[in-house]
């Protein structure tokens, strides 16, 4: 049994992992698919056995299909298939296909470009072999590392609470609305309060002139 890496081994390919998975390792597996081949598997192994063992991963490549089947196969069982996203890989054309190992999730890049996620299944501490299975030739299959950048958490600053006014409401509420402010609704004016007056009273000089008599032809009652 080869170990990683392996630099153009015989298709199919079973390699040990050394060191196994851990946050911040990733995969590598290049290649060049024939024109005559239809598909190719690459599985993450829980054990050296294939299709005996778990798989924590499962990729098949079907160009012909246009897609890339993400599985995990757990006691003799297949999982739910995840197939959005295409196939980037044509016949005839050399590929990378590059597995990042992060928490909680897979991260699939295929020639360079994030191509799709896989949630994890299995935990990828029990991966111990990757298989690469026939329909590809393979030019290197390896373990390397990576820099994991956590994503960053955005958080959206809270409104500055305002404080609720305190004061009395001209003409009370009525129904949850002050009065002053209902449509259609006058506050009743407010009574003019003269000031009094504590000075004694003016009597003013006394009258000395004629009797007012009024205009000419005037007549009084």
């Amino acid at each position: 049994m080869a170990s990683l890496p392996a630099y153009n081994p015989p298709a199919p390919f079973l390699g040990h992992i050394p060191g196994g998975l851990y946050v911040g390792a990733r995969l590598l597996i290049r290649g060049l698919m024939p024109h005559v081949a239809d598909r190719f598997n690459i599985d993450l192994q829980c054990g050296p056995r294939h299709m005996q063992d778990n798989a924590a991963l499962h990729l098949s490549i079907r160009p012909l299909e246009f897609t890339v089947v993400r599985n995990h196969f757990h006691n003799y069982t297949w999982g739910a298939e995840e197939r959005i996203g295409g196939c980037p890989i044509r016949p005839g054309q050399y590929y990378e296909v590059d597995i990042r190992v992060e928490p909680g999730r897979y991260s699939i890049y295929i020639d360079g470009n994030h191509f799709c996620e896989f949630l994890h299944r299995i935990p990828f501490e029990r991966v111990t072999h990757i298989h690469v299975g026939a329909g590809t030739t393979i030019q290197y299959v390896g373990k390397e590392a990576f820099t994991y950048v956590p994503p960053t958490v955005i958080i959206k600053p809270q409104p500055t609470p305002v404080a609720p006014i305190v004061g009395a409401v001209v003409g009370g509420i009525i129904g949850g609305i002050a009065a002053s402010h209902r449509p259609g609704h006058h506050s009743p004016p407010r009574p003019h309060h003269r000031p009094p007056h504590h000075g004694p009273p003016h009597h003013g000089p006394p009258h000395h002139g004629p009797p007012h008599r009024g205009p000419p032809g005037a007549h009084f009652k």
